[in-house]
């Protein structure tokens, strides 16, 4: 009996110790890819507008876009008029009832500058992602006539074991006058985790292992004190 008392002990303490370190494996798991911005490394399942990315992927992807995180800018010159394409991240603070909870805001803004010195701020509706901020930002803007024509990124791109990857492509136009184009979704890739056993799974057939062996142990146990 101390022997099997001995032994349900360890069981005990390695199923305590090892939740910890399978959700970790768990948590990596999740992690996304790192080879981006080549268009060829997208998934074609997670296209959400053909039309959209077959125009993303003919005028170049983000292969001479500017990135960086909280804020990148770019600066492009057109025809008729030059643009500053501004985006940048901000926290929302929702509440629900008395609970607040921060939710991580993406803003495109366009300030438009024309050759008799006139400047005009235009601002798209905030995309509102779930997630926390400090993702990748990244622009790939130009102009076609009056018009200016806006791809950009929300992503996380470097694996993270304590945040999933998410993926998101917009598109955006400022035509002459008018906002044309208000962050339409093109592409959008959730982290798919690799194929492995389910934590809880693990944790099932471990603690059935220890109750058939401490059964055993007991009965044997049993068997020699009788």
């Amino acid at each position: 009996m101390r022997r099997a008392a001995a032994f349900a002990l360890v069981v005990v303490t390695f199923v305590a110790v090892g939740v910890p370190a399978l959700s970790r494996v768990a948590s990596a798991a999740t992690c996304g890819r790192s080879d981006y911005p080549d268009p060829d490394d997208f998934a074609d399942e997670f296209v959400v507008d053909r039309d959209l990315w077959n125009a993303f992927v003919s005028s170049g992807g983000f292969a001479n876009g500017t990135q960086d995180r909280a804020q990148v800018s770019a600066f492009v010159v057109g025809p008729t008029r030059n643009y500053t394409v501004t985006l940048n991240e901000s926290v929302l603070v929702e509440y629900v009832g008395g609970v607040a909870t921060n939710r991580t805001t993406v803003n495109l803004g366009v300030r438009v500058e024309e050759r008799d010195g006139r400047a005009t701020d235009w601002a798209f509706a905030p995309v509102s992602l779930a997630g926390r901020a400090g993702g990748n930002l990244t622009l790939a803007a130009r102009a076609e006539g009056d018009s200016l024509i806006v791809f950009w990124r929300w992503a996380y791109l470097a694996c993270d074991e304590t945040f999933p990857n998410s993926y998101y492509v917009f598109h955006a136009v400022l035509d002459g006058s008018a906002i044309s184009d208000d962050n339409d979704l093109v592409y959008f890739e959730a982290p798919r985790p690799r194929r492995s056993p389910p934590v809880d799974l693990i944790l099932l057939v471990v603690a059935g292992i220890a109750v058939s062996v401490i059964f055993l142990l007991a009965r044997h146990g049993l068997k020699r004190r009788a």
